[in-house]
């Protein structure tokens, strides 16, 4: 004996229907006899948003042909066709491609078995697309600093992200490819601890790939950072990339992970960053690009990425790898929200990482506005080229020893390859008696230019004697054996990077010849 209540519900205006009771006796019916378990993740409001519907089936014959979702005010579609997953499990992506605003809707799910139907009504629930101040896109490839990173992502839930004020999210690598997942970074309620209690984020393969995306790829970073820009909607975007890092070139035969996170270069991020941007007109700058990896700070890489990005964070030296104090450097900035800009946020992160880097790694950071770089570095840089180039015949020994007076740099202070492009002008300016009074004026030129827009940075060690201490915080590539055929794979990235249209180019190859 079986008993089951039913309403039915007329439309306005209708007294009569006809209706009947179908049932089966004495086997069990050909339909799906039940529609189960409907549930999707958090749809946002805004257009395109997408995320994972499941439902179960279940037929006494296990011959289900076909299940839909009709909710056109959602998906735009008058049927959308679920896939099987398993036995009686089925799944679809679901869209809210009509931009549905936050609220339930009611949707119709179709399931078909032998040419009969049963049908159910479920609920789509479609949840409101705040828009944050800023956005931080974590990029962390953790390669064997695994313990590190979890140091900084434990550091980042002290703070948390904030409704309407900003969004802290992290793609993160650990352990050469290992294990890959994104993060929505929340405030652990019992603060600095060594749980990661962040909810990982299900982006349906945008990002991730199965098996897997390679962190070196750029085509990963510009999916992460379109589905990010619109799951995470903000008045402002930064960027913070993290792992082992040697400067703006492709090193060969090197480990792959150079020159940056598994072996991404200057110009393929700048690439990278180029095609979002183009693909959001609304953006027209990301805020920051921070670089957790050694010995990214470059005029090159300033070069690199100045239409890209506001400003720009690197390091001369090797970096530690606890990089930034993440709870003083996200506190600052939620302090501050009301009056967010993105030279005052990279201005703290800088600071931190100062107050807390490691000594014994003699910690070196600079911010630098791309801007001024771009309209007085660049152009000032190129007078001084011009300049170091008319005197090469007659002064090539004081330049010479100025360029030795710069010392070694890169780690451990021992690479011939680069010098500090601040402190060179300062060892020119020194020669002034030796030198002509146009290429002095060139170099306090170029002096000043990098003065204003390299606007903070700093060293650990105060009065150490290191490389470090006459950082002013961009180097330069000045090899002293430039036409060294180990340098060939450098002076094509030169051409990447775009740095083959300057003098400085030309000044390189002249006094190497």
């Amino acid at each position: 004996q079986h008993s089951e209540q039913i309403q039915l519900y007329l439309p306005e205006g209708v007294t009569k229907v006809d209706w009947a009771v179908d049932a089966s006796f004495p086997i069990n019916c050909e339909e799906p006899y039940s529609i189960e378990s409907f549930n999707h993740f958090r749809l946002k409001e805004t257009v395109g948003s997408h995320t994972e519907a499941t439902v179960e089936i279940f037929d006494w014959q296990d011959d289900v042909s076909d299940v839909s979702l009709y909710c056109p005010i959602v998906t735009g579609e008058s049927l959308v066709q679920f896939s099987q997953d398993s036995f009686n499990k089925w799944n679809l992506e679901l869209y809210n491609n009509n931009g549905a605003m936050a609220g339930n809707y009611t949707g119709v799910i179709i399931a078909t078995s032998d040419q009969k139907t049963l049908y159910d009504l479920v609920t789509i629930t479609v949840t409101e697309q705040t828009v944050a101040e800023l956005t931080i896109f974590f990029y962390l490839w953790d390669a064997d600093l695994t313990d590190w990173v979890s140091v900084n992502v434990n550091e980042m839930e002290v703070v948390g992200s904030v409704q309407d004020e900003l969004n802290v999210i992290v793609l993160r690598e650990e352990n050469f490819g290992l294990d890959q997942y994104i993060l929505e970074i929340a405030k652990d309620p019992g603060g600095y601890n060594g749980e990661i209690i962040s909810p990982r984020i299900d982006d349906m393969g945008e990002v991730i790939a199965m098996g897997g995306s390679s962190m070196g790829n750029p085509q990963t970073l510009v999916n992460y950072l379109n589905w990010g820009i619109r799951e995470y909607p903000a008045r402002h975007y930064g960027i913070i990339e993290f792992g082992h890092g040697n400067g703006p070139f492709s090193i060969i035969p090197d480990p792959p992970w150079l020159s940056f996170t598994n072996g991404m270069q200057v110009w393929t991020l700048r690439d990278a960053l180029k095609e979002v941007l183009d693909a959001h007109p609304e953006i027209d700058k990301f805020e920051f690009v921070h670089f957790e990896s050694c010995l990214m700070g470059w005029a090159e890489t300033a070069y690199g990425i100045m239409d890209v990005t506001k400003v720009g964070v690197a390091s001369e030296m090797v970096m530690s790898g606890n990089t930034a104090e993440y709870s003083v450097f996200l506190n600052s900035i939620l302090e501050n929200i009301e009056t967010y800009n993105a030279r005052d946020a990279s201005a703290s992160y800088v600071q931190s990482y100062l107050d807390f880097g490691m000594s014994e790694l003699t910690p070196t950071l600079a911010a630098w506005d791309t801007d001024i770089f771009k309209n007085e570095v660049v152009p000032s840089l190129e007078i001084f080229s011009q300049e170091l180039l008319d005197a090469l015949t007659g002064y090539k020994s004081e330049i010479q020893a100025a360029r030795q007076a710069t010392g070694s740099w890169g780690q451990w202070c021992d690479n011939r390859e680069a010098i500090d492009l601040g402190y060179f002008t300062e060892c020119i300016i020194d020669r002034s008696a030796s030198l002509p009074s146009s290429l002095i004026a060139a170099a306090v030129e170029l002096r000043s230019g990098i003065e204003n827009a390299v606007y903070f940075h700093g060293h650990y060690d105060e009065v150490g004697t290191g490389c470090w201490y006459n950082e002013t915080g961009l180097q330069i590539w000045f090899p002293e054996d430039y036409s060294n055929p180990g340098y060939e794979s450098r002076r094509s990235n030169y051409t990447s990077l775009e740095m083959d249209t300057l003098l400085w180019d030309d000044f390189l190859d002249a006094y190497d010849n």
